[in-house]
Formats: C-alpha cells, sequence, structure tokens
C-alpha cells in the first residue's frame, strides 16, 4: 500500500505464532507505523511481544481498541474476527482477516448405521479472489481437507459445489460437524460463505 502517510496498526492475536510473525515483518519491511498495537484476550493484557527491536505492551481486545486505527490486522480465532473485525471497520479501519470463518452443524439421521465415511459436502457463497480459498471440514475429534486452494476460479465470483467426497473421515456420522473456510493470502478481501451441509 503507497502511502506517505504514517499509519496507526493493530494486530488482533498479538501474542500467538501467526500475530508474532506479523509484527516482524511490519518491522522488517519498514511499514509505515505511526503506532502498532499490540491486542489480545483479557488473560494476555500486560504481557509484551516483540516489535522493531524492542518489546510493546498487548492491550485488551475490546470494542474501543480500534479508535483511532488505519489497518487491523487480524491473527485470531474464526469467531473472533466475526465478532470484531466489523467493530473495526466501523471505527474506521481496514480490516485484513489472516484467520477462519467456521460454522457446525448437528447432524441426527433417519436412520440406523450412519458412516461419516460417505459423507457428502455442499456449499456456496462468494468471494473477491476465490482461487486461494480452502476449506476443511472435521468430525470425531478429526479433521481433514474439504477443498484445497484452486478449488474455485482465480477473481470475484460466486463458488459453490454439491456432493464432494471428503475422504479421511470414519465413525457414526451422528453429532456435531464444523466446516471452515480459510482465506489464505489475508490481502484484504471479503467473502460470504452462505449455504453448506452434509449428507450421504
Amino acid at each position: 500500500m503507497p502511502t506517505s502517510k504514517r499509519l496507526n496498526v493493530a494486530v488482533v492475536g498479538a501474542t500467538g505464532m501467526v500475530g508474532t510473525e506479523m509484527l516482524r515483518v511490519l518491522s522488517q519491511r519498514q511499514f509505515p507505523i505511526e503506532r502498532v498495537v499490540a491486542l489480545a484476550s483479557e488473560r494476555s493484557k500486560g504481557m509484551t511481544v516483540p516489535y522493531n527491536g524492542s518489546a510493546i505492551k498487548v492491550d485488551e481486545l475490546n470494542e474501543s481498541a480500534f479508535k483511532g486505527i488505519d489497518i487491523a490486522l487480524f491473527a485470531a480465532s474464526g469467531d473472533i474476527a466475526l465478532m470484531y473485525g466489523p467493530v473495526a471497520a466501523e471505527a474506521g479501519a481496514l480490516v485484513i482477516d489472516n484467520s477462519s470463518a467456521c460454522t457446525n452443524l448437528s447432524v441426527t439421521p433417519s436412520g440406523p448405521g450412519s458412516d461419516s465415511s460417505l459423507a457428502k459436502l455442499d456449499i456456496a457463497g462468494r468471494h473477491d479472489f476465490c482461487s486461494i480459498l480452502r476449506g476443511t471440514l472435521a468430525h470425531n475429534g478429526t479433521t481433514v481437507a474439504a477443498f484445497p486452494t484452486g478449488t474455485f476460479p482465480t477473481g470475484a465470483c460466486n463458488f459453490s459445489f454439491t456432493g464432494r467426497g471428503v475422504p479421511g473421515l470414519s465413525g457414526d456420522a451422528t453429532g456435531t460437524w464444523t466446516f471452515c473456510i480459510i482465506d489464505t493470502d489475508a490481502f484484504g478481501d471479503t467473502g460470504t460463505l452462505n449455504t453448506w451441509g452434509v449428507h450421504n
């Protein structure tokens, strides 16, 4: 982002592996920063994280944390991004999300002998740059790849597939299934997962 303005940048999830790497890259590339704010959960408040050869104190993530912030980098869980991404945007920040968005559903089979290895996945949504999306599906304590990057075309699109097999799962299909869709380059693109489901 070419600019002569020095920017105020917040890193959400600054104490995690991705957050600390974001801080390292910002320093290494001499990003034009006026002020960097490290944000994390309440239990991390007061800790320090390395930045630009020194250490900065971690502030608590809350709805007032984005006041005066120009760019908010999210390196936290998908639910945190879904909760605070709109708050940051409303405060005037450009939101760049390096997390995943996950959602659950509960399966109650209509008959006996349900087998999760036979599950087929349906999804539909839209995104600004579809080719960088990938997905995971979890059930019975196992998480597997639902689809890799490159499944959908480059650029903005309405993405979907139906009846896609998801190898690697086993056991009873009853219970909670979790689908996560991940934006792998976090360039600031936006998107929506409209529907998803599993069936045999």
